[in-house]
């Protein structure tokens, strides 16, 4: 699914609470031409932040496509949700640099970024991207042991499996569900609003497979619902303007949404 330039640049805005920003700054530069010129001179950290993909190899092909334009010392990472470090270390062809690299949604609002090395992860590494994220005004976790799901997804995935079970059967609504979940936890997003913020399309091909594959009826009734009325349709959430609320102004922060 593309994403338009203007919608980034809003996304940018509302997290970081500028007005205006201007798109060099960030690295954001016109053409591939400036950014692979900046990978083979100086590149001190690579981050790949593509879709999730199912197929190991499509994976690995970033990597070693990467790892001949990047300087040796390059520090290569992954924002994988799902995936382990270890399923793609051999392919980057530098296992001893390489970790996963994962940020929260939206990234620095929820301001935590989880650090998951795998066995062949040299210490130093680790330092250097604990160090980076500090920097770049993150809270780094360090996962002692590799987990899919790192820390927070691990704790979501239960909640927002039952909380899709119960809309999908027709219990109750996004806004009933999270009205729920905001009043008693006094916080200020429910389940549907973090999904919204981390997108309906983001672990969408393992759920497919899971659902079309399985035999289990809730996973593919669950399935059903979000493609019917979100992924077929493009509405993936904040990203692209609406998925279960509707954005920029979703109606979880209107102060009336709780009464």
């Amino acid at each position: 699914y593309e994403i338009s330039r203007s919608t980034i640049q809003k996304l940018l805005e509302e997290d970081l609470g500028a007005k205006k920003i201007c798109f060099a700054h960030y690295g954001m530069k016109d053409g591939v031409d400036s950014m692979l010129k900046i990978a083979k001179e100086q590149l001190e950290i690579w981050v790949k932040v593509i879709n999730e993909l199912i197929d190991l190899k499509n994976e690995s092909d970033y990597f070693e496509k990467f790892n001949k334009l990047c300087p040796e010392h390059t520090i290569f990472t992954t924002n994988t949700s799902t995936l382990l470090p270890s399923l793609l270390a051999e392919s980057t062809e530098r296992p001893e640099r390489f970790l996963a690299l994962h940020f929260n949604n939206p990234v620095f609002i929820t301001k935590t970024v989880d650090i998951m090395g795998h066995p062949g992860t040299v210490k130093e590494v680790l330092d250097i991207t604990i160090e980076f994220s500090r920097r770049i005004g993150l809270i780094p976790i360090i996962l002692e042991k590799e987990q899919p799901g790192y820390i927070i997804n691990s704790l979501l995935g239960g909640l927002m499996g039952r909380a899709l079970e119960l809309v999908a059967n027709g219990v109750a609504t996004p806004q009933q569900v999270d009205k729920c979940w905001m009043s008693n936890m006094k916080i200020g997003i429910g389940i549907f609003g973090i999904m919204d913020n981390n997108g309906l399309d983001v672990g969408w091909a393992l759920r497919e497979k899971y659902a079309l594959s399985s035999g289990d009826k809730q996973a593919k009734a669950i399935y059903e619902y979000l493609k019917t009325n979100f992924i077929d349709n493009g509405h993936l959430g904040r990203k692209t303007g609406q998925g279960f609320y509707k954005y920029p102004k979703p109606e979880y922060k209107n102060p009336d949404f709780l009464k």
